[in-house]
């Protein structure tokens, strides 16, 4: 059962909010505070690619470990990311 409430990692948390408002504003063109949310959004992609590469840690979470089979699917992920971006970039 995965972690709910009070269980889940605030900063985790806090990193995928900041991703989440990113697509949000960038959805509604919301000039006002669009500089604001880049900044927040670059920190939180570049802190999470550091998290998955394993440069830093957090403490409070469980350490997985590196195998072939996650290799290949945090690869996929990216490329399920990338294409996401192509795609709702025009």
């Amino acid at each position: 059962m995965p972690n709910v409430g009070e269980e889940r990692n605030a900063l985790v948390v806090s990193l995928c909010l900041s991703v989440a408002k990113w697509y949000i504003v960038d959805l509604c063109n919301a000039d006002i505070i669009y500089d604001h949310a880049k900044e927040r959004y670059d920190r939180a992609i570049e802190y999470l690619k550091k998290l998955a590469k394993g440069e830093v840690n957090i403490s409070s979470l469980p350490i997985v470990p590196r195998t072939e089979e996650s290799e290949q699917q945090t690869r996929l992920l990216y490329m399920v990311h990338a294409l996401n971006l192509i795609t709702n970039s025009g």
